[in-house]
């Protein structure tokens, strides 16, 4: 049996028959997701001593158990299998096996609760997944693939729900001093004012990202306001990169520098970062609705469903529930109103400085965890006050796919970094 087959044959009940092809797959070429699934078929049938001899004797013998629990518990949850996910959960918890382990099933069963659309019992749950990861990161992420770095540093990244009740930011002074401004923002006269973009970058991610999303830019969409958030970098870099607008291009650009020295923390998750913790003062300034993007994209077609998505909500983002809390909120294209939207950019900004305050290294993806947590607490508060809510708007349901308009930068040590 192919591997899919086996899990087909799991997932739909045939345990027996999945078993046999696991057996003969880790017999071939001991794979650590034949042992997924016979640790989940295990589980799901009650033999919890079998189950924890599987666990225990991957870790010895390979060191990814963690991997392996892993990928378990998130093949059923992905497939709202939730008596499996419970039945693991179970087994782990069962015996003297470590509580951290149970972390997979914490996050599992968060991510059924918003596929369900169930936000608030998914925070729960996230909070529980970011404190189990925590207690043995190194288990988890010693041999982790790309899913499970995401999902366990975004479930870190979740607050407590007293540390985030304190955050008070929404109604705060933004966390960020007020940048300097370069240029003034496109007044009513000028044509695109109504298509306003906002992208940020230290001075090497602008050299290198920037022609190409400005030589897009002007090829593919029509007249437009682009406004550069520059981080540790200075007019000149400004001035570079507005001289390689192309000739006859109608984008009115304005600009704004930073500093990052405030920040102890490793300096690429600030960059990252850098477009949400000086959004409130960039969106204020701006005072127009502003679609967000990644400094690294590329246009490919015209992208009015965007524009049009942010004019009509107060925050947007990509919903994409995905491995990881911030998963739910894809950060490669956001969009901020003024009025609501600047009380989400400020709580998304204090929240990122928060967990800068308590983390300097596992960083990566703070900022997704930020926008998904403001705005579930934003969309959950406008609920319980009433008024004029909090329009949360889904580019993939209202505009499309950002494949349809969109094409990342190739991986390169650039970005790497």
């Amino acid at each position: 049996m192919k591997e899919v087959e086996c899990w087909q044959a799991l997932l739909s009940g045939d345990v027996k028959r999945a078993v046999g092809g696991f057996n003969a797959l880790c017999a071939a070429e001991d794979s650590v997701n034949a042992h997924a699934g016979l640790f989940l078929a295990a589980a799901a049938v009650g033999a919890y001593d079998q189950a924890h001899q599987i666990v225990t004797q991957r870790q010895a013998r390979h060191g990814d158990a963690g991997l392996m629990l892993w990928r378990a518990v998130w093949v059923a949850a992905r497939n709202r299998l939730a008596p499996f996910v419970e039945r693991a959960e179970a087994c782990l918890s069962a015996g003297d096996l470590p509580e951290a382990w149970r972390a997979p099933c914490a996050y599992g069963r968060g991510h059924m609760a918003a596929l369900d659309g169930d936000l608030e019992a998914a925070v729960d749950r996230f909070i529980e997944a970011g404190r189990l990861f925590a207690a043995d990161p190194d288990f988890f992420l010693a041999k982790a693939d790309d899913a499970l770095k995401s999902t366990a540093f975004q479930s870190m990244h979740m607050l407590s729900r007293e540390r985030f009740a304190a955050l008070g930011g929404q109604d705060d002074a933004p966390v960020e001093p007020p940048p300097d401004w370069i240029g003034a923002p496109a007044g009513a006269d000028v044509p695109g004012n109504d298509r306003q973009i906002m992208i940020a970058a230290d001075p090497h991610y602008l050299k290198r990202f920037g022609p190409p999303f400005l030589e897009s830019l002007a090829r593919v969409e029509g007249p437009c306001a682009l406004h550069v958030h520059l981080v540790d970098g200075g007019r000149a870099d400004f001035d570079a990169f507005a001289g390689a607008a192309p000739a006859g291009a109608a984008i009115h650009l304005t600009g704004s520098l930073a500093r990052s020295d405030h920040w102890a923390v490793r300096k690429p998750p600030v960059y990252a970062s850098a477009r949400f913790l000086a959004g409130p003062h960039i969106v204020e300034w701006l005072a127009r609705p502003t679609l967000v993007l990644d400094i690294d994209l590329q246009l490919m077609r015209p992208i009015a469903p965007f524009f049009e998505t942010v004019r009509t909500h107060d925050f947007c983002c990509i919903i994409r529930p995905d491995g990881g809390p911030g998963g739910y909120c894809f950060a490669a294209a956001t969009g901020f109103a003024p009025g609501q939207g600047v009380a989400m950019a400020r709580l998304t900004g204090a929240y990122i400085a928060a967990r800068f305050e308590a983390e300097a290294e596992r960083l990566w993806f703070v900022d997704q965890a930020a926008l998904f947590r403001a705005a579930v607490h934003l969309k959950q508060r406008a609920g319980r006050e009433g008024g004029d809510g909090f329009a949360w708007g889904d580019f993939a349901a209202e505009a499309g796919a950002l494949t349809d308009f969109f094409e990342h930068a190739e991986e390169t040590p650039d970005k790497r970094r």
